[in-house]
């Protein structure tokens, strides 16, 4: 549902799925280093998995999950300078996983999707503060509200896809 939409608002799409730590890092590393980045007109990154309030977890057996500031460090203006200026929008689903029971959970979850979208446009030139460019959305919900779930996607992933492909409501 969010590759769609994104595609139909004519993102280029890009999914990594089953993430390991060190694969995650590599992967934001690479995203963040782009040339292509010089012609877009914003970037967007959705992540979604278990995690807690400061990391999400990858596919590791046992880890503390990967850091949520060292992905918005990865693209901030001294460490991407082609979206210095630019819109960048980060929007996070993590299900909070009680902290006597992290070290047991590793699987992402709503898809087994970790995306990161970028758009292909023309360039801005303006300089803003480094973090005026960011739009940080982070949804926590209890992991236990997934297992009762009936739906597939998250209510705060559908309510974007929703206003995302109504005009109207944009």
């Amino acid at each position: 549902m969010l590759e769609e939409t994104f595609r139909g608002l004519d993102y280029d799409v890009h999914c990594h799925k089953h993430l390991n730590m060190t694969t995650m890092n590599e992967t934001l590393i690479k995203v963040a280093r782009l040339q292509k980045h010089r012609s877009c007109d914003s970037f967007i990154c959705i992540l979604v998995s278990r995690g807690n309030a400061q990391s999400i977890f990858c596919t590791d057996p046992i880890s503390t999950g990967f850091p949520l500031e060292q992905i918005k460090k990865y693209f901030m203006a001294d460490s991407c300078p082609e979206l210095r200026g630019k819109p960048k929008l980060f929007f996070i689903q993590s299900y909070v996983v009680p902290e006597d029971e992290q070290e047991y959970t590793s699987l992402e979850i709503d898809g087994n999707d970790k995306k990161i979208i970028s758009n292909a446009k023309t360039p801005l030139k303006d300089t803003i503060p480094q973090v005026a460019d960011i739009f940080w959305s982070h949804s926590k919900v209890d992991v236990s509200t997934l297992e009762k779930s009936p739906r597939p996607a998250s209510y705060y992933l559908h309510c974007l896809v929703e206003l995302l492909r109504n005009p109207h409501k944009r």
